[in-house]
């Protein structure tokens, strides 16, 4: 069982092998990759050297805790041939070398020697980091067409007694776990200000999950008691099962929080302009929708500061609650693998 909102021991960041650090093996990407791969006709590997002359480079690094499902490997073949898309499409010369990271310190040390041109964190790791005045927040990425940002939702089985929050004390519990781990943040909020302790403490048993159905689904067999997902998972789930519909119900839900972020380098200025508009238009084009599908994103949109204030009212009412215990006065956030 993993303990509340506790960072996970550092791991080695793993370099792409079109980065600096040293490459590992890559499986076989996976099929959405290869079509991509095929509909931009971009070829899988280099049949020799280059005549041209090296191109000035795009630096994506991106956050593995928004991407717990799927093959590190596979998406940093993904994101590379997302980037070409826009790149291509754009008709700029530029080479994506792609990169990603388990520790926000690691992200931070890459900005500040400006060797990170495009950063996407989860929005705790944007709220926490120090390096946020070398960066242009640029988008945020729209999970929920009708909200842009995704709730996050207590449910239960409709035919169980228990109707609050307060009748599922004891009783067991699954999280989604996705990014920044909100779920579990709102939920200790929740219990907090109810005054009925801590995840731990409230909660028979509490176990994550990185995909909805994982967590959904133990809860309409009654395998678990109840469970914390975000909307846009739990309605995906009622279209493929309409019986999931009738028979879980929702308790309560949370405000709607921003997952991610996409800054861009203040130092960046190759093309700087022409990359930012491939970006906004990548949900109008054909190739670029299949990307974002994908990374279940329906587009990018442009990112305004408000974007945060939800995350930052929930952050505050947790600090309050529970005074950080982390150096720098923050609230200390998973990004490791959950338990399945």
């Amino acid at each position: 069982m993993k303990s509340q909102l506790q960072a996970t021991s550092a791991r080695r960041t793993h370099r792409d092998s079109t980065g600096r650090g040293a490459a590992r093996s890559a499986p076989a990407a996976t099929l959405a990759v290869m079509v991509m791969l095929g509909l931009l006709g971009l070829p899988a590997s280099a049949d020799g050297p280059s005549k041209d002359p090296p191109k000035p480079k795009l630096r994506l690094l991106f956050s593995n805790s928004l991407f717990r499902t799927v093959n590190r490997d596979d998406v940093l073949a993904a994101f590379k041939v997302w980037t070409q898309t826009v790149l291509k499409n754009r008709g700029l010369p530029l080479e994506p070398e792609i990169d990603s990271y388990d520790r926000l310190d690691e992200a931070e040390q890459r900005i500040k020697e400006a060797a990170a041109d495009l950063v996407i964190f989860n929005s705790m790791e944007y709220l926490q980091t120090t390096q946020a005045n070398r960066l242009d927040a640029v988008f945020v990425a729209e999970h929920h067409q009708k909200t842009v940002f995704d709730d996050y939702l207590l449910v239960s089985r409709g035919d169980q007694r228990p109707a609050g929050l307060a009748a599922l004390r004891g009783k067991s519990v699954m999280f989604f776990q996705y990014g920044a781990d909100l779920g579990r943040l709102w939920m200790e909020v929740l219990l907090g200000e109810a005054g009925l302790g801590s995840i731990g403490a409230f909660f028979g048993a509490n176990s994550d999950a990185a995909k909805p159905g994982s967590v959904v689904l133990p809860v309409f067999f009654g395998k678990f008691d109840a469970c914390v997902v975000n909307r846009s998972g739990l309605e995906i789930m009622q279209e493929l099962n309409p019986q999931l519909a009738r028979q879980l119900r929702v308790l309560t839900n949370s405000s709607c929080l921003p997952e991610s972020v996409i800054c861009l380098h203040k130092s960046y200025n190759e093309d700087r302009e022409e990359v930012l508009r491939g970006l906004a238009e990548l949900h109008t084009e054909p190739r670029g929708q299949q990307l974002l599908l994908i990374f279940k994103i329906d587009k990018l949109v442009p990112f305004k500061p408000e974007h945060l204030d939800t995350l930052r009212e929930l952050k505050a009412r947790y600090d309050r609650l529970r005074p950080p215990a982390t150096p720098r006065g923050t609230v200390a956030v998973s990004t490791g693998k959950p338990k399945s």
